[in-house]
């Protein structure tokens, strides 16, 4: 085995999230891809104990559920964070700004609430932003234009408020052709269908 990755093999173990207490203070540790591998369980505030190169966790695709841990976000060298398509609920940890190395998020296909936390603006690095299929609410900031490496952005499926803010229409990288509308309709790699009550 690698020793900067840990992933189980395709077999799915139905383990509980417990296994990636095997995995914290691994100094050489850069991925763990541990998707569609059946772990339940809620996600330990541990997690942010993992080590300090992490730099991709996989988690999407499981049986998870509870809240998001605050403490993810000592995972400050992390560039891609999969956490889709299980049972997570809450909110949206609101220092997730702390982790400034992110690049991709993922947490799609859960049923996290409440509004969409300031300090991910601050996450400029971010070009793939993920979170269709939750319970989120409220607006769309305006700050959304501070992420300038965007190419992928999906918010549908929501109950967010129906104003798009000005500041999407800034986004040029969206694929290399965004174009700014005011109503609801899919656009290339950025899709607001279905984020309207």
């Amino acid at each position: 085995l690698d020793t900067t990755q840990a992933l189980l093999p395709r077999t799915q173990c139905n383990c509980e999230l417990s296994i990636l207490t095997h995995f914290t203070n691994s100094g050489l540790l850069e991925e763990v891809i541990l998707s569609q591998s059946l772990l339940n369980g809620i996600l330990p505030a541990f997690v942010g104990n993992l080590t300090t190169t992490l730099w991709r966790l996989y988690l999407s695709s499981n049986l998870i559920e509870g809240t998001i841990p605050l403490a993810l976000a000592n995972l400050t060298k992390l560039s891609s964070l999969y956490l889709s398509s299980n049972k997570i609920k809450g909110p949206i940890p609101p220092n997730i700004g702390q982790m400034h190395s992110l690049q991709l998020l993922a947490l799609n296909n859960n049923a996290l609430e409440g509004p969409i936390p300031l300090s991910i603006y601050q996450l400029v690095r971010m070009y793939v932003f993920f979170i269709e299929h939750n319970m989120l609410i409220r607006s769309i900031s305006s700050s959304i234009n501070n992420l300038t490496s965007l190419q992928g952005l999906d918010l549908s499926s929501n109950n967010l408020s129906s104003t798009l803010p000005p500041g999407l229409c800034e986004l040029k990288d969206l694929c290399g052709s965004y174009t700014c509308r005011t109503t609801p309709s899919l656009v290339t790699c950025l899709w607001v269908s279905g984020i309207f009550p």
